[in-house]
């Protein structure tokens, strides 16, 4: 495994000068004392049940939801159901087996398992300062220790690899990379970018690796609702256009530091679900109401931000040359966006 520290020459550039790890890592031993301690730390830690459970869980969620998406069923030919719908109708979609191609794992992401909020270097989120608003917002929870994913994460591979899991998605935790949400690429500290989190890129570093090692193939996903509160206070988050460029920053960051071992990548996770209930329903974080119902969140503004956001992202990947950091076997990286929608089915498939 092969890590770097970036510089820049021009800030309008894309051609970065890439520094060797030896350099951010002194700079972190000098800095940050602490991080010595951190893997004797986790070591000396005892695994307690709760969080384990709640780990399985959300693990066991993650597979009955991707089974649900190729599940067979039994024929109904010339039946309905007690809504008139037709069997006949989905029919089409029932397959009697598993294609090959077919990749099994389980999914979480960050805020609900990681915890350590406030550890590590990371900054507060956006679900971090919402949840303890009210307690209406998360019944009443935090994400501050959750299933404490973040000092057991040694301990959640070796679970997932013992259920013969081929591929795990995780989320990177935005604030946790860049604590106040921005990066500036003309730094001067020794890793030659100002605001990245070397404490966050050695986690994330070790959980691939570990990963990896359990034959566990990593399914990366950049953003998983978890904006960084300091970018929320600054500019209203992901109502302001400013939020397209510094995702794109986070996202050439996470490349450059995890691409030679993670060949998916996600961009965004439902983007609907960020702008309806982040920004027109009030039921997820930031919490706020639409601008039609006298509030001031712009759901179909923070849509459009978060398809321009993406595609920055991928720019970034293509053009500056990621797809091609992972190479092997022949195979290169890929990227993509994970929708979310409804879909339905006519009472009457002779007339949709």
């Amino acid at each position: 495994m092969t890590s770097s520290s970036l510089t820049n020459d021009n800030k309008d550039s894309t051609s970065w000068v890439w520094q060797s790890e030896d350099s951010y890592q002194k700079s972190i031993s000098a800095s940050h004392p602490q991080v010595n301690q951190i893997k004797e730390e986790e070591n000396a830690r005892e695994r307690v049940n709760f969080p384990t459970m709640k780990f399985m869980t959300i693990l066991l969620l993650g597979i009955v939801f991707w089974m649900g998406v190729a599940v067979t069923g039994t024929k109904h030919e010339g039946r309905h159901d007690k809504y008139g719908l037709s069997y006949d109708a989905v029919e089409k979609w029932k397959k009697p087996a598993f294609p090959p191609e077919f990749i099994w794992g389980a999914a979480t992401s960050a805020f609900q398992i990681e915890g350590g909020a406030s550890e590590g270097g990371r900054g507060p989120s956006i679900w971090d300062v919402w949840c303890v608003e009210s307690t209406d917002n998360c019944n009443g929870d935090t994400g501050d220790v959750s299933d404490d994913h973040y000092h057991h994460w040694r301990d959640d591979v070796e679970l997932m690899k013992n259920m013969g899991l081929k591929a795990y998605r995780f989320s990177i935790s935005w604030s946790r990379i860049l604590p106040n949400g921005t990066a500036d690429f003309t730094g001067d500290d020794d890793s030659g970018v100002d605001g990245i989190n070397f404490e966050g890129i050695k986690f994330y570093n070790d959980l691939i690796d570990a990963l990896i090692s359990a034959g566990i193939e990593p399914f990366v996903t950049l953003y998983h609702w978890d904006l960084p509160q300091s970018l929320q206070d600054r500019y209203g988050g992901w109502i302001n256009s400013s939020v397209i460029q510094d995702f794109a920053d986070y996202a050439r960051i996470c490349f450059h530091y995890f691409g030679d071992r993670v060949k998916y990548w996600i961009t965004i996770n439902e983007g609907w679900t960020v702008a309806i209930h982040g920004y027109e329903e009030g039921s997820n974080a930031p919490g706020l109401m639409g601008e039609d119902v006298g509030g001031t969140g712009k759901p179909y503004t923070v849509g459009h931000h978060l398809l321009l956001a993406h595609a920055r992202a991928v720019k970034v990947f293509r053009e500056e040359g990621y797809s091609q950091k992972f190479d092997k076997h022949g195979d290169r990286s890929l990227i993509g966006l994970s929708n979310s929608g409804d879909f339905r089915f006519p009472l009457d498939p002779a007339n949709p």
